[in-house]
């Protein structure tokens, strides 16, 4: 496996280096007569000349199949519609690959516009782990716990999270949402929520290992409200602890979160429907626990370190 880098690292990186890097990456390759290469790619401009460059010199006579993964970023943005322009150049490179993979139908198709004439498909973000995170059984019969874990960044839809929780906090049910991340919103974030009941929003900071993990068993839904998404790693997380998904259809959330079977749908920057979503978990609680034995199912089938074994076998078996 290959990893290209993301654009700050390669600016840090420097050209020379990179280049060094990448000849003694083509040397590494030759000697160990690898029958398949996968290269782990963001979708940045920076990361995405330097997977042109990996695949310009790797050698075909070493080599019998090459895989691209692309994860983060969108293509979209002037910089795409330049290296557009220079397909004619750098469509034999890129024919050197015998398939992109992408974690979501919007990078798929923004590629496909981009760069025509490529085998692609679809993959997923996994777990290292098979295992489940079993639930916190003190939550049963106890007010609504709501869990947002990400950037905190505007368009990951936390103000709309903020101003359904003050819409919520009318009904004095009880309802609390719990922010885990940073970002450069955190502050605007925290700000704006002082005007809500003591205790109803708390926000933990970026949060890791076992205290991340109790956070998602206490957790009786996980919030999504993104404008654009895709494939985010809270998903795979959620989905282990069997925590139903609140999201919009913004990248692979469209296809990965089943309205109604593993979580419930909203849409972008609309609040009422953020509300209404909660509140159907919250008056029904029969359906928020099937959908949580859903999540574990698709958790197991889909998502789980077994599901990627199983799909990279398939992979090489099939190249």
């Amino acid at each position: 496996m290959v990893d290209p880098g993301s654009m700050h690292s390669n600016i840090r990186t420097g050209f020379f280096r990179i280049t060094r890097q990448i000849a003694g990456l083509r040397n590494t390759i030759r000697r160990g007569n690898f029958s398949h290469v996968l290269i782990n790619a963001s979708i940045y401009p920076a990361s995405f000349v330097k997977m042109l460059m990996i695949l310009s010199v790797l050698p075909r006579e070493t080599v019998s199949f090459i895989h691209v993964f692309f994860h983060g970023g969108r293509f979209s943005g002037p910089a795409w519609h330049l290296l557009r322009s220079l397909d004619f150049a750098i469509r034999p490179i890129m024919r050197k690959a015998r398939k992109y993979h992408f974690l979501s139908p919007i990078q798929l198709s923004g590629f496909a516009s981009l760069f025509r004439g490529h085998d692609h498909a679809l993959f997923a973000n996994y777990s290292v782990s098979d295992d489940v995170l079993r639930r916190d059984q003190s939550q049963a019969g106890q007010p609504l716990r709501l869990l947002f874990v990400g950037r905190i960044v505007r368009e990951k839809g936390v103000f709309e999270l903020i101003d359904a929780m003050r819409v919520l906090a009318d009904s004095q049910t009880g309802i609390t949402l719990t922010f885990v991340g940073n970002g450069p919103a955190l502050k605007e974030l925290a700000e704006i929520s002082q005007t809500l009941p003591a205790g109803m929003v708390q926000f933990k900071g970026y949060v890791s290992g076992t205290e991340l993990v109790d956070e998602y068993r206490r957790a009786h839904a996980v919030l999504l409200p993104s404008y654009h998404e895709g494939f985010p790693y809270t998903v795979v997380e959620a989905m282990r602890a069997g925590a139903p998904i609140l999201c919009t259809s913004a990248g692979a959330l469209a296809h990965i979160v089943q309205d109604h079977v593993t979580g419930l749908k909203v849409k972008a920057r609309d609040v009422s429907t953020i509300v209404q979503a909660i509140e159907k978990i919250d008056t029904d609680r029969a359906l928020l626990a099937a959908m949580a034995r859903n999540c574990h199912r698709y958790f197991k089938d889909h998502l789980s370190r077994t599901a990627a074994e199983k799909y990279y076998r398939q992979l090489i078996a099939t190249s």
